[in-house]
């Protein structure tokens, strides 16, 4: 058998060498070949030579030509083999082809093979045929418009009936039958079974073995169906003439105590929110609660994070919802899903567009038509956009503002600013009109009043039109209340209806910058140096510092000769200029940095953490992330060292526990250093549910 294989692959190099000699040509809209020298070995009298699939080779000494939409074989000396009575010729092998007839009767397609000499040796009798040295795997439609899958020789002799599911060869004389089941075994080519249908799938052999898989692992099997390893393995792989394993990634749930409660096999543990986490393995992503354990026995292909206790799920290439308990509220059928605050939007694709529809959180659709696009306007409305204009739909699925505006800006008060016709306007939640159409934009301010906008010009109107008040100066709206910024450096505050209540008075000398007021103070730069003056722009610290910063927590920092320190309010110095940099105070203490590292001080000036520093970080927690020389430790609010930086990553919970790394590998320390959890794991982290889960990537390992 051997001897076959590589005479055939002799004969598929001499093939290859006869076709590299010819070329086909064109003349007169018709094709013909020549060798590479230009002598004509066939006239230009055929519609295409070749083969169907538009490719052109020479099997032995014959190739396909096409004549009156029909296919037959010819040989390189202009001999016709056979006549054109086939829809399609393609090379099988070195010594084949596959040819395909449609049926006049029922349109179905049927292949059969021919040697190069023209001879039907396998008839067509089959919807398919794939050619394997001496074997041809062959498939054809059953009753129910299924295909079933057969093995014959190469003189139409049954090996195995066509009843499979599957067949595909391995090489080296082996197949893969998969059953009506979706099990696979291992055939000879001879048609005999050297193991049960157990198998999930098989791959091709290499130097006579193969990796097989069972329940999402895999394994590893010899050409004689003998396992070698069982499918234990997350992943096998050949290297240098041997076979390696891998097997899967284990998470260890612990106690703070390193008291393990519950070990996982997964490639990823995420959380999603909600107390809930998804389980990532071969088989598919399993949904856990804050135990870590199983929601559901479904799994799915994936998950999305949380919202509402609910999430979008995915099964193949359609989505749906699932609720936190594991409960499904909508199947996976649509194409798209997104889960809002009171409803879910949902898309099916309809002859290649998506059209959007409302469903409530009982899985209920409510809108009776579809959409091009639904989104959310309030709490009670929702933006609909059918044929490029927007209207607007209630909870109830009903279409309360008709899609024929432009768009829908905006929405306060349930009033809404519309654009219809390039105009705007304003109408009520019902779509009646409030403030008809008018070409300027224009934006609510409260109940009653709009504000439009004319080019430079900014116009505060009542609902009836009236102005009430108008500016060119720059504006800021924030609570009904309008905050106009003067030209001279000065802020006026404006209530809806149009009136000045208050007035925060700009500097009587020239200043070049004004900054907003912080703790009743703002700082201004004046000839180039800096000062604060007070909101009736008296001056209460003179403008002598080289730089300066607001005040915040009752001091400010202040530049001399460059170098940092702090005054209070009575212009008193509190902490003498000597610092390269410092930060506001938070909580009664200031990072500081003298000579490139950073320390912490209080508010009388004194270190409470030296300046050895290369960087400093405030964590949530108030307490601070130390990093020197590239490692990582931890202190106090108060500067009290805690853990002296000496790993790779600290990570504090704020339950008395730190998250620390070294040398690439995680564990549990305690506020005074001592190991909890050894680190020893690949990554860990701290649950809602008060565990710690650790991660431990198996290492490859040769196979035996």
């Amino acid at each position: 058998m051997r001897l076959v294989t590589l005479l055939l692959t002799f004969l598929t190099h001499i093939t290859q060498a006869q076709a590299d000699t010819f070329q086909p040509f064109e003349e007169g809209g018709k094709i013909g070949l020549r060798t590479k020298q230009g002598v004509v070995v066939i006239p230009a009298t055929y519609e295409a030579l070749g083969w169907s699939d538009n490719s052109f080779s020479i099997i032995s000494t014959v190739t396909g030509y096409r004549l009156n939409g029909k296919w037959g074989l010819i040989t390189t000396s202009n001999q016709r083999i056979t006549s054109a009575d086939y829809d399609k010729l393609l090379p099988g092998d070195s010594r084949h082809i596959l040819a395909v007839k449609q049926s006049p009767a029922t349109f179905r397609i049927k292949t059969g093979c021919l040697s190069v000499e023209g001879k039907i040796i396998i008839p067509f009798n089959y919807t398919g045929i794939k050619l394997h040295g001496l074997r041809a795997i062959t498939y054809t439609l059953d009753k129910d418009n299924q295909l079933k899958y057969g093995l014959i020789d190469l003189e139409n002799k049954t090996i195995l009936p066509a009843l499979y599911r599957n067949i595909y060869p391995l090489g080296s004389l082996r197949y893969a039958v998969q059953n009506a089941a979706g099990k696979t075994a291992l055939f000879t080519e001879n048609g005999k079974a050297i193991t049960d249908f157990v198998i999930d799938s098989i791959s091709q052999l290499q130097n006579d073995r193969a990796i097989f898989y069972q329940d999402g692992r895999q394994g590893l099997i010899n050409r004689d169906g003998t396992i070698i390893k069982e499918a234990v393995y997350r992943e096998i792989k050949p290297e240098n003439n041997s076979w390696y394993g891998r097997l899967p990634e284990e998470w260890i749930v612990l106690s703070s105590s390193n008291t393990i409660t519950k070990k996982l096999e997964g490639d990823s543990l995420v959380g999603l929110g909600d107390g809930r986490y998804k389980l990532v393995t071969t088989q598919g992503t399993e949904l856990l609660d804050e135990q870590l354990n199983p929601v559901t026995a479904n799994r799915f292909n994936a998950m999305s994070r949380f919202t509402n206790q609910m999430a979008v799920f995915s099964d193949g290439a359609k989505k749906g919802i699932i609720r936190s308990n594991g409960t499904v509220v909508l199947p996976a059928a649509y194409t798209k899903v997104t889960i809002g605050s009171t409803h879910f939007f949902v898309a099916e694709n309809f002859s290649g567009t998506l059209k959007w529809s409302l469903y409530n959180f009982s899985g209920q659709r409510i809108t009776k038509k579809t959409y091009n696009h639904i989104g959310k306007l309030n709490d009670y409305l929702f933006r609909a956009i059918e044929n490029g204009y927007q209207g607007a739909i209630n909870k109830d699925g009903d279409e309360q503002i008709a899609c024929v505006f432009d768009s829908l800006i905006d929405i306060k008060n349930n009033l809404l600013v519309v654009k219809f016709r390039g105009q705007h306007g304003i109408i009520s939640d019902e779509g009646k009109w409030i403030v008809t159409p008018q070409p300027n934009p224009i934006r609510i301010i409260a109940h009653d009043r709009y504000l439009e906008q004319a080019g430079d010009l900014s116009i505060l109107k009542a609902f009836n039109g009236n102005v009430l008040y108008f500016t060119t100066n720059k504006i800021h709206i924030e609570h009904e209340t309008i905050t106009e910024h003067v030209s001279d450096g000065g802020k006026w505050i404006i209530n809806i209806n149009g009136q000045i209540v208050s007035r925060e008075l700009p500097p009587t000398e020239k200043t070049e910058l004004v900054w907003p007021a912080t703790e009743g103070l703002r700082m201004i730069k004046r000839n180039g140096r800096y000062g604060f003056i007070d909101n009736q722009a008296r001056l209460m610290i003179p403008n002598r510092y080289e730089e300066a910063k607001p005040f915040n927590e009752g001091l400010a920092p202040i530049k001399i000769r460059n170098k940092w320190g702090f005054i209070n309010h009575d212009d008193k110095i509190v902490v003498q200029p000597v610092y390269e940099s410092v930060s506001p105070y938070e909580a009664g203490y200031c990072q500081i940095k003298l000579n490139g590292k950073y320390g912490l001080i209080n508010k009388t000036g004194e270190q409470v953490l030296p300046t050895r520093y290369d960087e400093l970080t405030v964590l949530k927690g108030g307490r601070i992330l130390l990093k020197s020389d590239g490692s990582f430790g931890l202190s106090s609010p108060q500067g009290d060292v805690l853990l002296y930086p000496k790993y790779e990553s600290v990570t504090d919970l704020n339950n008395g526990f730190v998250i620390v790394a070294q040398h690439g590998k995680y564990g549990l320390v305690d506020l005074n250093g001592l190991t909890t959890i050894p680190l020893i794991y690949d990554y860990l982290f701290f649950t809602p549910a008060g565990s710690y889960v650790g991660l431990l990537i198996k290492p490859w390992e040769e196979i035996k």
